[in-house]
């Protein structure tokens, strides 16, 4: 399979990832209740929450499966990133991009794939809201609206993620600043 292209500002991307300071962190359930939400919604087996970062995607909910990240050279997900629009795919087999992926291939592989991107108010896509099926299958118009709200309620959490964690590094600087000026007097 060929590795989707990274988007022209990728540096700017996974910096903002990493100001929401979520990566590798533990499972929440926020998240947890979305992905079930989306499952269920779409009929699908999997639902995902993926970050896509510099060398990999990484779940911060996955239910469905037990995996956690795999290389972003094989991610469906990376696609989204790149593309900044939601991506069907009704049989990955039929489709070039990711028919050779070893997602695709294995014995359990994923056959239907419906991701919406995660995009913040600042136009960086950080990943991929998604359902996974076993089988190739549709989506209906319905089951894309429902993926697009809880894509929209998750990059919210990611949002307000990274204002408090703005937050909390203006206050430590003000706070050093405050005790540099007191120490000096």
């Amino acid at each position: 399979m060929p590795p989707a292209p990274h988007p022209v500002h990728d540096a700017d991307r996974i910096r903002v990832l990493e100001s929401c300071a979520i990566l590798d962190t533990h499972p929440e359930p926020a998240f947890d209740r979305l992905t079930a939400l989306a499952a269920r919604l779409c009929h699908a087996p999997v639902a995902l929450v993926s970050l896509v970062d510099a060398s990999r995607q990484w779940f911060k909910s996955h239910h469905g499966t037990p995996t956690t990240h795999t290389p972003r050279g094989m991610a469906l997900c990376s696609y989204v990133v790149f593309t900044q629009e939601t991506l069907i795919i009704e049989d990955t087999l039929q489709d070039p991009r990711v028919q050779d992926s070893e997602l695709v291939t294995s014995p359990h592989g994923i056959r239907a794939y419906a991701g919406v991107p995660m995009t913040t108010v600042d136009g960086h896509t950080l990943g991929s809201f998604c359902v996974n099926d076993y089988v190739p299958r549709s989506f209906t118009p319905e089951e894309i609206a429902d993926l697009q709200t809880l894509a929209s309620f998750a990059t919210a959490i990611l949002e307000l993620r990274r204002e408090v964690n703005a937050l909390v590094g203006a206050r430590a600087q003000m706070d050093a600043a405050l005790t540099y000026l007191t120490s000096h007097e």
